[in-house]
């Protein structure tokens, strides 16, 4: 998500979307923080000024599983074709 933002007080955004660790909020290249609202949605801290916030899931997290299940993937099916072709 990217919009702009502008006000002349530090306000608190409230996004009514599950809260997780992995959420991401950046202006201008400054990270901004992401707390937990009403225990489940996620909020932004905004500070007073404008701008332009970018709310983004990162994904570096999986990367590790990604190529994990992938080695074992690739691992299957060559050993499935060894036993079926019986090289």
């Amino acid at each position: 998500m990217v919009f702009e933002y502008s006000s002349d007080e530090d306000e608190l955004l409230v996004i009514s979307d599950s809260w997780h660790p992995f959420w991401k909020a950046k202006s201008n290249f400054d990270n901004l923080e992401i707390i937990k609202a009403n225990k489940i949605f996620k909020a932004i801290k905004l500070h007073k000024g404008s701008y332009e916030v970018t709310l983004y899931f990162d994904t570096n997290n999986y990367k590790f599983g990604i190529y994990f299940s992938l080695f074992w993937l690739i691992f299957c099916v060559i050993l499935l074709y060894k036993f079926h072709f019986k090289i």
